[in-house]
């Protein structure tokens, strides 16, 4: 989840990788803290959160 993190950081809505937050996400939007992110960011988001989970599930 570090990559994701570093993407939120880059696109502003965290302030540093350190920092926690709330993250909710479905199929249809992404709420960082409780504020929804753009949809190109959705899409970004959720294509490395999938990807992050096929990695976890293949290294078991």
């Amino acid at each position: 989840m570090d990559e994701l993190k570093s993407e939120l950081v880059e696109d502003g809505y965290l302030i540093t990788n350190s920092e926690e937050y709330d993250l909710e996400m479905n199929s249809a939007i992404t709420k960082v803290n409780d504020k929804a992110v753009k949809q190109e960011h959705h899409k970004k988001y959720l294509e490395l959160y999938k990807n992050t989970l096929i990695r976890i599930l293949m290294v078991r």
